[in-house]
């Protein structure tokens, strides 16, 4: 379990279902006023940029030959109210099922790129009492290119992904982590080294999508107050080819 902490305590994590996982704690706070859980393996200190999105590309990029099995990822502030639930779903479903998994994934039948096109963030306030406190800074530093379908085709052109998890809370397979070059992700680390980067609110969008094709690693929806797998896992890339007969047959009807 990776937690990128800023100003938070982390009792949460001696409590079910977290408690007892393995834990590297990524501390970006000035202080180390918290609750270290029994299970840790390290406490690095990193500085205060790019939200929980560059904590967690710098475990990647700096473990990269070394990962685990499975990496959970969670915030800090994983106890906050509108955090816990989707929290402790994710790490259910990783212990019962013993295999990572995307938990509580948004669905939007068009893609990601096309129904969030348009979203970009001047500002943001940290839903955090503890953190706000501590870092008050609201404004975000542009992303580029902006907004975010122009950002997500230049990184993933022609990809449709459909899912999509918020919060920074999610599970990764090392094997779908490691089908990519360690240079991928550095890139996109190398675009939330500032203090507060409006990209990180793209990458917090765009994890399904950094880690195509899913192979080991599970997506569930919620349906009905259950959750349900999402496949075949995900859609296929459209090639250039397709891209042009649709075009072609669009203005031919």
């Amino acid at each position: 379990m990776v937690i990128s902490r800023f100003n938070e305590d982390l009792a949460w994590t001696e409590d079910e279902p977290f408690a007892g996982l393995p834990c590297v704690i990524y501390n970006k706070g000035a202080n180390s006023d918290f609750r270290v859980p029994t299970e840790t393996i390290r406490i690095e200190s990193l500085p205060n940029l790019g939200r929980e999105g560059h904590t967690y590309l710098h475990h990647i990029v700096s473990n990269y030959g070394s990962l685990a099995e499975i990496t959970v990822f969670l915030p800090g502030s994983a106890n906050h109210p509108c955090k816990i639930g989707p929290a402790s779903n994710m790490v259910r479903e990783v212990r019962t099922r013993n295999c990572a998994v995307f938990a509580n994934a948004r669905f939007r039948t068009p893609g990601i790129a096309r129904a969030l096109g348009s979203f970009v963030l001047d500002s943001y306030v940290i839903t955090d009492a503890r953190n706000l406190a501590a870092n008050p800074e609201s404004s975000l530093d542009p992303a580029s290119p902006r907004p975010f379908g122009r950002w997500f085709r230049k990184h993933f052109d022609g990809l449709i992904m459909q899912y999509f998890v918020m919060g920074g809370i999610f599970s990764i397979a090392r094997r779908d982590v490691l089908q990519h070059p360690k240079s991928y992700y550095q890139g996109f680390l190398r675009e939330l080294c500032t203090t507060n980067p409006e990209a990180g609110h793209f990458v917090e969008r765009s994890w399904t999508s950094m880690f195509y094709p899913l192979k080991d690693t599970i997506v569930l929806a919620k349906k009905e107050n259950n959750l349900v797998s999402l496949e075949p896992i995900p859609r296929k890339r459209r090639t250039k080819r397709a891209v042009g007969k649709s075009r072609k047959s669009r203005k031919s009807s």
